[in-house]
């Protein structure tokens, strides 16, 4: 009769979007291979698995320390320059279109070095929603895992106390919770 829904979530197609030249390569298949067998003794879909590997990736919060750059332009030249991660890697792993992340990459060039020196790092996990800004991303996790006031954030970010207070109650708007 065929697979039900269940069987066929399970199996991996990385066939999908993939250059035919990958495809052929054996550590492709050895890594498709390997995938479907976590899958099958850890009862993990595919999509955790992936993510489970983006989730070593920190980013220090000193990046962010400056006003010449936006919060995106940092993260995107962080990615691109300490972690050489490819324009595309840097768009999935941010949940955004590649020629954002090429512009984005492209202006932050003009801009200023990074520090990368910092006490804290910010797992990069915490920027893929969409639904928030990278500034009210970065100010929530500070805010609610760090356990940060709004003035020691400022600082963190050289930003204004009241505007860390902003991006934090929008963040708080569009999560659905009430003003703090």
């Amino acid at each position: 009769m065929g697979k039900s829904f269940d069987d066929s979530a399970r199996e991996i197609d990385f066939s999908r979007n993939i250059h035919p030249k990958y495809i052929a390569d054996p550590r492709f298949t050895q890594l498709k291979e390997l995938m479907n067998e976590l899958e099958k003794d850890y009862h993990i879909s595919s999509k955790d698995l992936l993510e489970a590997t983006e989730q070593n990736i920190n980013v220090p919060i000193s990046i962010y320390n400056s006003k010449d750059i936006s919060a995106l332009e940092a993260t995107v030249r962080y990615l691109k320059e300490n972690l050489n991660l490819r324009y595309k890697d840097i768009a999935v792993i941010l949940n955004r279109d590649e020629r954002t992340i090429w512009t984005t990459y492209s202006k932050s060039n003009k801009k200023l070095i990074l520090d990368i020196d910092s006490d804290i790092d910010l797992p990069i996990q915490v920027l893929k929603d969409r639904n928030y800004s990278v500034l009210e991303s970065i100010t929530a996790y500070l805010k609610e895992e760090q356990s940060l006031r709004y003035n020691e954030i400022g600082k963190l970010l050289s930003l204004d106390q009241r505007t860390i207070w902003t991006c934090y109650n929008r963040f708080l708007k569009k999560r659905g919770d009430k003003n703090e």
